[in-house]
């Protein structure tokens, strides 16, 4: 079953509208079959993470090296956190997955709207996996940061310009110069609720392979979202000020006159 799910969560088509229905069977198999059912969810797993030690050595910043997840691989993760408890301490199956999707956010370079596409799926999983536990998970600021610094205009213009101390490496890179200068094509646009599937499926147009403008201004008010909601989860850490101070300093820098002002009244 677990096949048949990365079967039809596959490109070209993927079709996650059969998930749910998939859930309640396999659930009843992996509280009958338990071992069995968490050895073959790790062989997946060392599997992507075979595929990703590979895409990085070819190089992170190269177009042709397959580094981000996939829909098949984002579905994986998905279904990982319905049907194996993610608020346990340490899960066999659980907290391998946390440990890839962390160094997919952490070692996987930025090319792309599709990467941030890819990065933001993950980052919202994030958020079903810590829910109750509330872990703190350090690569996904980073990542939030990144995705604000190539999907929105602002006024920093290298990695030594950003506040705190967070790894941007992907800060003065080509791609965000790109993305950044077509924020006049997003002038006038609403902010929707995002397709990720299809933005990683398809989404091409407007040159370059780069998804339209209307996906980059629907990422950006998801990413600003996410990093609400992240806040929240972790208003308890110690280190919180510390944290996110530098994240205010990041959202400040950026220009909003660009943008409609359903953005600019939605993300005050």
């Amino acid at each position: 079953m677990v096949d048949y799910i990365l079967h039809i969560t596959s490109l070209p088509a993927p079709s996650f509208a059969l998930l749910p229905s998939l859930l309640p069977h396999l659930r009843s198999l992996v509280t009958s079959y338990p071992i069995t059912s968490a050895e073959h969810f790790l062989e997946k797993l060392k599997l992507m993470q075979k595929n990703l030690t590979r895409g990085l050595s070819k190089g992170p910043t190269l177009t042709s090296s397959k580094t981000w997840p996939g829909p098949s691989e984002l579905a994986f993760f998905w279904v990982i956190s319905h049907v194996w408890p993610t608020s346990d301490m340490n899960h066999i199956v659980v907290s391998p997955a946390r440990l890839l999707m962390g160094s997919y956010l952490g070692l996987c370079r930025i090319r792309s709207v599709k990467d941030i596409c890819s990065g933001l799926f993950l980052c919202s999983l994030f958020l079903q996996y810590e829910e109750h536990s509330k872990r703190f998970v350090p690569e996904i600021v980073p990542f939030l940061i990144n995705s604000l610094l190539h999907l929105g205009v602002h006024k920093f213009k290298s990695p030594d310009s950003l506040p705190g101390f967070f790894s941007c490496p992907d800060a003065g890179s080509d791609s965000i110069h790109k993305t950044k200068a077509r924020g006049k094509a997003m002038k006038g646009l609403k902010p929707q609720k995002p397709d990720l599937v299809a933005i990683l499926c398809e989404g091409e147009g407007e040159g370059e392979g780069e998804p339209i403008s209307q996906s980059r201004l629907d990422l950006l008010v998801l990413t600003i979202e996410l990093i609400g909601r992240f806040a929240d989860l972790y208003k308890a850490l110690d280190a919180f000020t510390e944290l996110f101070e530098p994240v205010t300093i990041v959202l400040e820098g950026l220009a909003v006159d660009w943008a409609s002002e359903d953005f600019q009244v939605s993300n005050i």
